[in-house]
């Protein structure tokens, strides 16, 4: 008799499990196909925030980890597969934009851009780059 409340025990605890994990990954796979190319709030405030136009030289001066704001200007260098220099003519940061976020034309030196993304601060070694959710070619 014990070991049938054990066995039944044991079987509702797998099939929690199966039914838990199952949810958590249907989560999962909803969010990674809900990708868009464009800087997207979710549904609530529409309206300015926090974040707003920086020049690289005040990016540079001031900026803290994690705040999110855009740039205008030229990508004019690329460092790696997914760093590139960025100037708007204040200055030069390194820029990290994933190539499902670039956009389907095609960017030169002379393409004005605006990037959207959210500064990447480290103190140890100090470095400032902006890691770039977004990008918009400016016609």
């Amino acid at each position: 008799m014990q070991i049938m409340n054990s066995k039944k025990i044991m079987l509702l605890a797998l099939f929690c499990s199966a039914v838990v994990l199952g949810n958590v990954e249907a989560s999962q796979n909803n969010n990674s196909n809900s990708h868009s190319s464009t800087y997207v709030t979710p549904p609530g405030f529409v309206g300015p925030d926090a974040g707003g136009e920086m020049s690289v030289k005040d990016l540079l001066a001031t900026a803290q980890d994690n705040v999110k704001m855009y740039l205008k200007g030229y990508i004019i260098k690329r460092i790696s597969h997914d760093k590139y220099i960025f100037t708007d003519g204040t200055g030069e940061v390194v820029v990290e934009i994933d190539n499902k976020d670039m956009p389907q034309e095609q960017i030169t030196p002379k393409t004005l851009i605006k990037l959207y993304g959210k500064v990447d601060k480290d103190y140890f070694p100090s470095k400032i780059e902006v890691d770039v959710k977004s990008v918009e070619i400016q016609k």
